[in-house]
C-alpha cells in the first residue's frame, strides 16, 4: 500500500494592489468592500507596516460573487 502525503496549498499573501488585480477592481474599491464588511480586513504583516490578504480569503470572496451574492 502506498503512503500518500497530503499536499496543502500554501496561502500566498496578496498586497493591496495585487489583491485589486486578482479581484478585477481598483484599490479604492477593495478598501470600500472592507469598510462595508463585504471583504475581510487585510492582515498586518512585517511589524505592522504592511498588510495583505491570504489568497484563500480572496478566493472565498470571488466564490461568493460567483454564487450570485452581489458586492453592491
Amino acid at each position: 500500500m502506498k503512503h500518500q502525503v497530503a499536499q496543502e496549498k500554501t496561502d500566498r499573501v496578496f498586497r493591496p494592489a495585487e489583491a485589486a488585480v486578482k479581484l478585477g477592481i481598483g484599490r479604492a474599491t477593495v478598501y470600500r468592500l472592507v469598510k462595508h464588511g463585504l471583504l475581510v480586513a487585510p492582515r498586518k504583516l512585517a511589524l505592522g507596516r504592511a498588510s495583505g490578504w491570504l489568497e484563500s480569503e480572496l478566493d472565498a470572496f470571488l466564490e461568493r460573487q460567483r454564487l450570485g451574492r452581489s458586492i453592491t
